[in-house]
């Protein structure tokens, strides 16, 4: 069992790819020895301490808003998304998606009225077409780790 207390918030969420792609391998084997079972077993309690460790992260503070996405890459920003392990965007879309994201009118009002009155920071519901596949699909901001994209 790795201590990942003493670990960089980004490293934590390494560990946790190398771990999941191990046990998703491990899984996939037909016939599975009692040593594959037992790794299995340590391979799962390491990915829920730190889906635990995610939860804590998460909890603690809002990375992202609908507002910051705006503001740093403006209305039709297409982003590499990084997503809290555990989380629902990394269950829906995996550790990193790479969307054009689209606000509405509507919403492009709202978002600006929020960033001239300082509203509070809070998580919102993102509208997204998928790249290169070009499917709709929606993410929470309390879901994102880290962005990465530029406006185009």
């Amino acid at each position: 069992m790795i201590d990942i207390n003493n670990l960089e918030h980004s490293q934590v969420y390494t560990l946790y790819d190398v771990f999941k792609s191990m046990y998703d391998e491990l899984l996939q084997k037909a016939e599975k020895t009692e040593n594959d079972e037992t790794q299995l077993k340590n391979l799962k309690v390491q990915l829920g301490v730190i889906e635990e460790f995610s939860r804590n992260k998460m909890a603690e503070k809002l990375h992202w808003t609908k507002e910051e996405i705006l503001k740093n890459y403006g209305h039709k920003p297409t982003l590499i998304i990084s997503f809290h392990p555990g989380s629902n965007g990394y269950s829906n879309y995996g550790k990193e998606l790479v969307a054009n994201v689209e606000f509405t009118e509507d919403e492009l009002l709202e978002l600006f009225e929020n960033i001239r009155n300082n509203v509070e920071r809070k998580a919102g519901i993102v509208n997204f077409k998928k790249v290169p596949e070009m499917e709709n699909g929606e993410f929470s901001t309390y879901d994102i780790f880290e962005i990465g994209g530029r406006n185009i």
